[in-house]
């Protein structure tokens, strides 16, 4: 350290930001990114005419014109506690991006310190100090690391996105399932009434020797079946509300007093764009996550080969001091320091090699993630176009079966049948009924199962997360290779 005038610690100082500066620029070792890329169809086998569309604004719940529904979307998009736990790591991730890769290190620090003794007068020293570390990033290892943590953040904004998807996936079937079991009470109310009824006439149809002892058995035990469903349809109702209140954050049995009365089963009206294969790489959050995560593996590559060529970092320091308020010593100082990493190459080349290998299983994920959605799709699709063929199916079977009903109810009062044939009818009937509201259900479900697998809506409702800061890296499609 060497004493300088106030004009040379200025110079000093420039000296330091002057090298700072022309450092700032450096090559960075390891791959550069490119976006990952797989062979897919030009269209779904389930939907050769199908064009490209972005299903990401999609509000596709509403196509069930049920406003309830509607409203619990739109609270379970600020309520639920899986999308609260991926907003925190959204803030997570974007602090850490905020404070990744810095070069740039400034410290200050001050002292006053009183010196004297027996007949001395009490000195005042004063000091003043700034120090300065700059890192030289000279093989890109912050610049890497930047990058790596910028696409990190982009995973979880993917992953919040995602938690939307899966939230209004999982509310809608709970939905669709509440109304079903509430059906299926219903129904097993109106079974009993008509077997009740039933009940009645063969214990008229006894009095008068028109029926047997068994008959009338048959017809007590067809009414116990009854009333033996209908606890269990109601347990199943109960259970449903459970879940829609645990999936808007709420305490079990609090949705109930909302829930209650029936509205029918919720239906899809329209048929919404299916778009190609290409499209999911956009409008899917679990490829986009995936997608960031190899970016960020790339990018450790390169923070991993970085470590095994030499680093450099140029530390400075100003001072000043001064003795009962005079000015006094004024310094500065200024190095590099050299970091050579020699006996530990061993470790740093198969830190190298690793992350090399979690880079390559990161692509094996993504393209994995691809083609399970390609599927889901084409899956999905079928199942909907079958289900919506068995509804018309069902209602035929209900209506034929209740025709047969009425007619066995006119002939058994001719005595030209049985009670126990009005019996086995009333149960064909029960079975018929049961079968269509249940492929209504299915009908629903595989819609909204549909939906989910095309990656639609997570970008309607925003709530109180940060859904609308979606970064560019994570929202911009990677490319495909078309096959055939």
């Amino acid at each position: 350290m060497r004493p300088k005038s106030k004009t040379g610690l200025a110079l000093g100082a420039r000296h330091i930001c002057i090298v700072c500066s022309f450092f700032l620029s450096a090559c960075a070792v390891g791959p550069d990114y490119t976006d990952p890329t797989t062979p897919l169809p030009q269209n779904f086998q389930s939907a050769p005419d199908a064009a490209s569309a972005n299903l990401v604004n999609v509000g596709w719940w509403q196509n069930f014109n049920d406003p309830l529904l509607n409203d619990l979307v739109t609270r379970g998009a600020s309520q639920n506690l899986d999308i609260l736990q991926a907003a925190e790591r959204v803030r997570a991730a974007e602090a850490i991006a905020r404070g990744s890769g810095a070069l740039l290190a400034v410290n200050g620090d001050a002292s006053l310190e009183a010196q004297g003794g027996s007949g001395r007068d009490t000195v005042l020293e004063r000091t003043v100090g700034a120090g300065i570390s700059f890192i030289v990033d000279i093989f890109g290892q912050s610049k890497r690391q930047r990058q790596a943590d910028q696409a990190r953040l982009g995973s979880a904004y993917a992953d919040e996105k995602f938690s939307r998807l899966v939230l209004t996936s999982n509310l809608t079937a709970a939905y669709i399932d509440y109304r079903y079991f509430q059906a299926l009470v219903a129904l097993r109310q109106a079974d009993l009434k008509s077997r009740q009824v039933t009940l009645r006439n063969s214990r008229t149809l006894l009095e008068s020797g028109s029926a047997t002892q068994l008959d009338v058995a048959q017809a007590e035990a067809s009414v116990s079946s009854a009333q033996a469903s209908i606890p269990t349809n109601q347990a199943e109702v109960a259970r449903q509300e459970n879940r829609i209140a645990t999936l808007l954050g709420q305490p079990a049995g609090s949705m109930a007093p909302e829930l209650s009365g029936s509205k029918g089963q919720p239906l899809p009206k329209n048929d919404l764009s299916i778009g190609v294969p290409a499209d999911l790489i956009r409008n899917r959050p679990d490829i986009q996550r995936a997608e960031r995560a190899l970016a960020a593996a790339m990018a450790e590559i390169g923070v991993a080969e970085a470590q095994l060529y030499p680093s450099l970092q140029l530390n400075g320091r100003l001072q000043d001091v001064s003795l009962d308020g005079n000015s006094g010593i004024n310094s500065w100082t200024f190095g590099p320091t050299l970091t050579i990493p020699i006996f530990n190459q061993g470790q740093l080349r198969a830190n190298l090699d690793a992350a090399e290998a979690r880079a390559n299983e990161q692509y094996l994920i993504w393209k994995e993630t691809v083609l399970t959605a390609v599927e889901e799709v084409e899956t999905a699709l079928q199942a909907f176009r079958k289900t919506r063929e068995a509804v018309a199916s069902s209602k035929r079977a209900v209506d034929q079966n209740q025709r047969a009903l009425n007619l066995s109810r006119r002939l058994v009062a001719s005595q030209e049948i049985t009670i126990l044939d009005v019996i086995n009818t009333e149960l064909r009937v029960s079975d018929a009924r049961t079968a269509y509201v249940n492929s209504l259900r299915q009908l629903s479900l595989n819609y909204a199962s549909l939906m989910t697998a095309l990656g639609a809506g997570h970008g309607v409702v925003v709530g109180n997360t940060k859904q609308a800061i979606t970064q560019q890296a994570s929202s911009d499609p990677a490319p495909v290779e078309e096959a055939g």
